[in-house]
Order: structure tokens, then C-alpha cells, then sequence
């Protein structure tokens, strides 16, 4: 547990998404995860269409020495909701979990707002992904000396 830090996702949205539906609505959801099994699906967004937004937070557990040898990558997809076929993927993003670290410049109370392009199947930019995202501070490590203190003879 003392390598762990947490990471919280607030305002998640996708801006100017391709509308893949050539009949009614586009309805789109996000997956959020990272390579060591973290993985969050928010919920359909059925309003926005191709400016869907969630405000939910959106908590992981990062291991930081992983995090610092840039080992982590945050990954975010976009897909369409689809009911008789399978859904489709619209764009997606990846981007090392150090560089949105090194990016809050040592603040870590401090949340930041960021804003990257995503890449299509095709391997085209196709809209962006917007987020809020703040880092939790490292556990205190406790000594061995506290824990034997702590404990009841026996």
C-alpha cells in the first residue's frame, strides 16, 4: 500500500466525436483504464451525441514506482452504443500517466484540466478528449518499530 497513490478523473468528455449513426441518435460511452487492470465504463451518455460529457468521478489506484518509470499509460475509448449490432469504436487516447503527473508541477492538491486529440481506428485524429485530474498524495510509510509498539503482547 505504500506505493500507491491515488488518481481521480472528474469531467470527462469527448468534443466533436464522428457521429457514426446514420439514423437516429448517437448514443456514446467511455472506457477509462490503465494496463495494470484498472477499468471504468461509464455509463450511455443519450443527450449529447458527439459532445458526450460525464461528471462522475472516476477513481484508480496507481502504483508510483510504475507510474515514474513510465510504465502506466491512461487509456481512454470512446464507443457507440448500438443495439442490434455490436458497438462500434469511435476514437481513443493514450498518453503516460508520468506526463499528466509532471504536468501539475509538483502540486499535487491542485487539480488540471487537460485537453488531447484522439486517434480513430484508421490511425486519423478524429475530436478530443477533455478531462479534470488530480493526483493523491503518497500514504506516510509507518516504521517496523511503530508496528511492534502498536501490537499486544502475546
Amino acid at each position: 500500500m505504500e506505493n500507491n497513490r491515488t488518481f481521480e478523473i472528474t469531467d470527462l468528455a469527448g468534443e466533436n466525436l464522428e457521429n457514426l449513426r446514420w439514423h437516429g441518435l448517437m448514443t456514446v460511452y467511455a472506457i477509462v483504464s490503465t494496463p495494470s487492470g484498472n477499468k471504468v465504463t461509464t455509463e450511455v451518455d443519450y443527450k449529447r451525441e458527439t459532445n458526450p460529457k460525464w461528471d462522475t468521478p472516476i477513481n484508480f489506484t496507481l502504483h508510483d514506482p510504475s507510474m515514474h518509470n513510465n510504465s502506466l499509460y491512461l487509456n481512454i475509448q470512446f464507443f457507440c452504443a448500438r443495439t442490434f449490432k455490436s458497438d462500434k469504436y469511435i476514437a481513443g487516447f493514450s498518453f503516460p500517466v508520468k506526463r499528466l503527473f509532471d504536468e501539475i508541477s509538483g502540486n499535487i492538491k491542485s487539480s488540471r484540466v487537460v485537453r488531447y486529440p484522439m486517434v480513430n481506428s484508421a490511425g486519423r485524429e478524429q475530436g478530443f478528449v477533455k478531462f479534470s485530474y488530480k493526483f493523491g498524495e503518497m500514504p506516510k510509510p509507518t516504521s517496523q518499530q511503530q508496528l511492534i509498539e502498536s501490537s499486544p503482547p502475546g
